[in-house]
């Protein structure tokens, strides 16, 4: 069988585009140089999901947008999903009062809706290939 390129993802902005508008996220946020370092490999899937068009930075919001690549709904209503650069302890702490220490999903769920606004559950219906970068960019959070 003949592997098709057409139906691969194709780049839509250029690596140094996407390291800029990550690296820009980043100084925004106030990352300090030892957690840029210790993250270096989630910020390299932040960089490669921007590539593709599935992440996008809107500086003047200050809002981080994902794309779905599996839109959510009866009707595929929910295509977007925007992520906030900043978020107080207020506003997490209310979204992690029912969690355990232990439940790892279910922090990675509460950080990901304090961040977004979005209903639990909408998020979880995410695929997983979307909540996979969904949780790339919570772990910065965590």
């Amino acid at each position: 069988m003949k592997n098709e390129e057409k139906d691969l993802p194709k780049d839509v902005i250029s690596l140094d585009a996407a390291t800029q508008d990550v690296t820009e996220w980043m100084d925004l946020k106030r990352m300090k140089p030892r957690q840029r370092e210790s993250n270096s490999e989630t910020i390299d899937e932040l960089i490669q999901d921007t590539m593709s068009g599935q992440l996008s930075f809107d500086h003047d919001k200050m809002k981080v947008v994902q794309h779905l690549l599996f839109p959510i709904g009866k009707n595929e209503d929910v295509k977007t999903i925007e992520y906030d650069y900043r978020i107080n302890t207020g506003k997490l702490n209310n979204h992690l009062k029912q969690v355990k220490a232990a439940d790892v999903d279910g922090r990675f769920l509460a950080h990901i809706t304090a961040l977004s606004g979005v209903n639990s559950g909408i998020v979880s219906k995410m695929d997983t290939e979307d909540l996979s970068i969904a949780k790339n960019y919570a772990l910065f959070f965590i």
